[in-house]
């Protein structure tokens, strides 16, 4: 700092070279593993199992991932592959498959009603009746249970006796 006037050159290109090297310099890479292992772990989801909704605002977090940025942005990076983990974590699951229930039912309402006892009838339709047709893909074992309920309630149907009323009558009366 003590050179003279003659020596401003100097300084001056002392400055530019010290203002280049600045320009120069790149921040190092931000660390991007938690976000590949939150895409990895998104990428991995049967597609099938999870509401569309859900699904959709996983996709959109991992859209929103910003490749490319440099440690002075490490805290973004941090917040993307949250964003990734939160979506994945609040994933719900799509509803259950009725097709087995729907199906039973169905072999029930062909039956003849008039065949079988009211109270073995009203095992079947109790079950039917009782059946909670909000549940989940994650509840699928539960409805599965339904359709086997129904199924065994309709093998266990009691045919009903025919009535002899009448006959009967008429054979009194000779």
């Amino acid at each position: 700092w003590d050179l003279k006037i003659d020596r401003q050159e100097d300084v001056d290109n002392y400055a530019l070279a010290i203002r280049v090297a600045i320009d120069s310099l790149e921040y190092n890479k931000a660390d991007y593993s938690e976000v590949n292992l939150a895409v990895q772990k998104a990428n991995a989801i049967d597609r099938t199992y999870w509401t569309a909704d859900s699904i959709a605002k996983l996709d959109a977090a991992v859209a929103g991932v910003q490749y490319g940025l440099g440690v002075d942005r490490q805290a973004d990076v941090d917040a993307m592959a949250n964003a990734i983990n939160t979506a994945y974590n609040t994933l719900q699951p799509g509803p259950a498959d009725y097709t087995r229930v729907n199906e039973a039912i169905n072999r029930y309402v062909a039956m003849n009603p008039d065949y079988y006892t009211p109270a073995s009838k009203n095992k079947v339709q109790s079950i039917i009746d009782g059946i909670n047709w909000n549940l989940t893909k994650a509840q699928q074992d539960v409805v599965n249970g339904y359709a086997t309920d129904i199924s065994f309630a309709i093998l266990d149907l009691v045919e009903a006796q025919a009535d002899y009323t009448e006959l009967d009558a008429i054979i009194d009366s000779i």
